[in-house]
């Protein structure tokens, strides 16, 4: 009788035990904190569990986070978890791409939810959704930080941060150093109704960019309407309708963030563009598409049409006299490309940011930087240290656009000007 009872105490004491372990997993019910804790917990990357608190006795929600300290539901709450969420991530890469200044603020008082927005100055802000849907109508910040600073008399400087290699603006005057904060904030110096207007022109009716020629040594510079390699105006020229310009024939790139590159390469030859009048600057471009691109731009038609009919067969899946053989074939023979391990050159295949790196690189016989652990790392330091304008925020397997075609080469043709 008594092992009898003492066995169904045994059992209602593991009963017991597992029901509480099973509550420290997860209770019944999640209050309203609890549930927004949550939340927060999941788009920060995390996954929540519960341990009883010594104190209060109740159970509390707790933020796990793989090789990182965990965040209390207070913590996740009143937004002081130090782990970010990708979003968050990309908000702040973004906000510096575009010329902004990332804050944080509370949007909810009784929660404490805070996020993570844009500021752009008078210019006005976006918000993380804005940013993550490409739908943040401030992406002139940077062209505007550098018009206001032509304008008002000093000269831009773009840097790289030492540690997180973002661009840094700078806009530089004989007694002075403004950076694009201050510019587009008015800190550095206000701009009247003509500057406004020069800018609204040179940029929109013209679609150039506003930059700044010296003057006699030591008396500052003077703000021009610049077309890439082209041509710029002056001033007056541009008030007066005295402003002539090599117009691009593409309807989508006037106000596009690399339409200097991409008229560049219109007007250069090195693209066409499509039957209805634009370029498609955000499109996907293939490994058979680039190669041609760089081949062709820097090669003679008489060195690469001989490849055509692929006696070396050159690569398995490039058949003879397709539009792309005899640029692939060439490429192959001069070593500009290897193809993949399997031993295809698969030109269909959307090619990504390192490949694109190596190969315009390997074109333009490029040899002076150093090699790394990895077999792309040497050509992206080389981009980096050489200020490509979006290498801090692209990664290595990212997808290339048209655009950013355009501007590696526009990049590369000037590199020793840029």
């Amino acid at each position: 009788m008594k092992n009898l009872i003492l066995r169904a105490s045994l059992a209602l004491v593991l009963v017991l035990s597992s029901s509480a372990l099973a509550l420290a997993l997860k209770p019944h019910e999640y209050s309203e904190q609890q549930t927004r804790a949550v939340e927060i917990c999941h788009e920060l990357g995390g996954h929540e569990y519960f341990e009883l608190a010594a104190i209060s006795g109740v159970y509390e929600m707790v933020c796990y986070f793989a090789g990182s300290s965990d965040c209390g539901e207070n913590q996740l709450i009143n937004g002081n978890c130090p782990i970010k969420s990708n979003k968050e991530v990309e908000t702040l890469k973004s906000c510096s791409e575009l010329g902004g200044n990332a804050k944080e603020r509370i949007v909810n008082e009784s929660t404490g939810e805070r996020e993570v927005y844009c500021d752009f100055g008078e210019l006005g802000e976006c918000d993380q959704q804005d940013i993550a849907g490409e739908n943040c109508e401030v992406e002139d910040a940077w062209d505007t930080a550098k018009s206001r600073c032509s304008v008002l008399g000093g000269s831009s400087l773009i840097t790289r941060h030492e540690v997180t290699n973002e661009q840094l603006f700078s806009c530089v005057f004989d007694e002075k150093e403004c950076d694009n904060k201050e510019i587009l904030s008015g800190d550095c110096g206000s701009i009247d109704s003509d500057d406004t207007a020069f800018i609204e022109n040179c940029q929109t009716r013209l679609g150039g960019v506003v930059g700044s020629a010296p003057t006699i040594p030591g008396e500052g510079y003077l703000p021009i309407c610049q077309f890439g390699v082209f041509a710029s105006c002056t001033e007056d020229e541009v008030e007066n309708n005295l402003c002539v310009v090599l117009p691009s024939k593409f309807d989508d790139t006037k106000t596009y963030k690399y339409k200097d590159a991409i008229r560049y390469v219109e007007h250069s030859n090195i693209v066409k563009g499509y039957d209805d009048g634009t370029y498609r600057p955000d499109e996907k471009i293939n490994r058979a598409e680039f190669t041609k691109i760089i081949v062709a731009a820097l090669n003679s038609q008489d060195s690469y049409a001989p490849f055509a009919s692929n006696e070396t067969k050159c690569f398995p899946d490039v058949e003879a006299n397709l539009w792309y053989t005899e640029f692939i074939c060439f490429a192959k023979a001069h070593g500009i490309v290897n193809g993949h391990a399997s031993g295809n050159f698969k030109p269909g295949d959307f090619i990504n940011y390192a490949e694109g790196l190596k190969i315009i690189l390997k074109a333009y016989n490029v040899v002076n930087f150093e090699s790394g652990t990895s077999w792309y790392e040497a050509y992206v330091n080389f981009a980096n240290n050489k200020n490509l304008s979006f290498a801090a925020y692209i990664k290595p397997d990212d997808l290339l656009t048209r655009g950013q075609v355009a501007e590696i080469i526009y990049w590369m043709d000037f590199l020793d000007t840029l």
